[in-house]
């Protein structure tokens, strides 16, 4: 098979951790000189003008020179490419890659890999797969971990565990971050639980393509698939042994990002789960996969791994609930419910997603009364409901007005159903053509998030 990979990078911190970091290790017996063996692979290193004759006279460049072709092409036309600019010229490749029927791999410069993931990637797309999400990678700090690496001389040659033995010796606090019960935060869509003496566990809600086949994918501007509802023919990482690398960052990188005393929670991973950065199609499945790291002498099979996988899979449940009530609540807006925006806004505050919604995945259809509705609401009844003490009315208040599954009411009318909370409902169309919920109101055109269907409708299901 043919693949590019494809080196973005600029500047002399990247470049200088591409070659005593990410260049050393994929040059390890079981990644490049393996794979080069057995697979059509060629380097395209994208950079700016003034960094050229840098990388072209790096001495890794030369022993990469000596294994199989390399490009170093000038992807900028000033000296002062902005931070997303990466982007743009992975795109530029991906149509590169397609031309001569390749695999495109965006290979970050600021990590170091595991010895056998480069034979095990390649491989991968023998198997029909059409792309390969990256793994979770966990940062380390650069200044110790890469003067580690030198110290062994020549190139470094890890398999996974011992990587993930390299991580733990050199731990970031933004790793440390993402971890179950810490005491600080920060802004992640990935979640750690560590397993004692044994590894880690994580889980995320996105990620972005590490390779893929250009001719069969559709992404987004932010190279996440655009196209995939689930994830059969995507490979996902489900353990360091086959795929895994470390994320080199400086010991200050992103301190700002830090939220003091005020550990990670699951709204906050399913806000930045849906963020429109982070979209991804198949955001419920990805959730649901549990990626293991695992140290030198792990026992798999371990009742600390199961417990382990009990808490990630409890949390996640959590948080595929609240990511699906946080993309319905940003298309309120879109639908003209602003009120009931705001009521679901002050539930995800307020309310455990379960109190919310009972099916941690799948989609719903939703009946939203319009503003007209809710404004017809006695005043004391809706502060009631909203104050402390009145989140069961709350919640009990939204569920009736969730039917499970996806039901276009256009096509079924007239139909019966139930709500979540158990409240009988008949849909009928009347004479004028328009559809009426008979115990609600009636219902306006919906509009699909997700596959959950949401219709405005000018009444309550079930009073505050």
């Amino acid at each position: 098979m043919r693949f590019d990979f494809v080196i973005s990078v600029w500047g002399a911190w990247h470049i200088g951790m591409m070659n005593r970091a990410m260049l050393p290790t994929l040059m390890s017996p079981g990644n490049l000189p393996a794979a080069c063996a057995a697979h059509d692979i060629r380097i395209r290193i994208f950079t700016r003008p003034s960094d050229v004759g840098v990388i072209d006279a790096l001495p890794w460049i030369g022993r990469l020179k000596a294994l199989l072709p390399v490009d170093i092409v000038i992807a900028a036309d000033n000296d002062a490419p902005a931070s997303a600019d990466h982007l743009a010229w992975w795109e530029r490749s991906s149509a590169d890659a397609a031309a001569r029927h390749a695999v495109a791999a965006n290979i970050p410069p600021d990590v170091i890999w595991a010895d056998g993931a480069i034979t095990n990637l390649c491989a991968i797309f023998g198997t029909g797969k059409r792309a390969v999400l990256s793994p979770p990678s966990l940062r380390v700090i650069s200044e110790t971990c890469v003067a580690e690496l030198e110290e062994r001389g020549g190139g470094a040659v890890l398999d996974s565990a011992e990587l993930m033995a390299l991580a733990f010796r050199h731990w970031h606090p933004l790793s440390g971050a993402a971890a179950a019960g810490a005491p600080h935060g920060r802004p992640a869509i990935e979640h750690l639980w560590a397993v004692a003496g044994q590894g880690l566990l994580v889980r995320q809600s996105a990620r972005e393509v590490l390779a893929y086949d250009p001719r069969r994918c559709a992404l987004t501007d932010k190279f996440l698939l655009a196209d995939a509802a689930t994830l059969e023919d995507v490979h996902v990482v489900r353990d360091a042994a086959d795929i895994a690398f470390l994320s080199l960052a400086p010991l200050a990188k992103d301190f700002a990002a830090f939220v003091i005393e005020e550990p990670t929670t699951v709204l906050e991973l399913a806000k930045w789960a849906a963020h429109p950065h982070n979209l991804f199609a198949a955001a419920p499945w990805l959730q649901r996969v549990t990626t293991r790291l695992a140290l030198p002498g792990a026992e798999a099979g371990s009742e600390d791994w199961r417990e382990a996988r009990r808490a990630a899979a409890a949390t996640f449940d959590a948080v595929t609930r609240t990511w699906m009530l946080h993309r319905v609540w940003s298309a309120l807006e879109t639908l003209g419910c602003r009120r009931a925006k705001q009521v679901l806004a002050l539930a995800l505050h307020t309310l455990a997603p379960s109190d919310i919604l009972r099916r941690p995945r799948g989609a719903c259809t939703v009946l939203v009364p319009t503003d007209a509705a809710l404004a017809a609401i006695v005043g004391e009844d809706l502060r009631s409901a909203l104050r402390s003490g009145g989140e069961a009315r709350l919640g009990s208040w939204l569920r009736a007005h969730v039917v499970a599954g996806r039901h276009d009411l256009a096509d079924a009318a007239p139909t019966r159903l139930a709500t979540l909370d158990g409240v009988p409902l008949a849909v009928e169309r009347r004479t004028d053509g328009r559809l009426q919920v008979a115990e609600g109101g009636i219902l306006g055109a919906p509009i699909d998030v997700d596959g959950t269907l949401l219709y405005p409708m000018e009444g309550l299901l079930r009073p505050f």
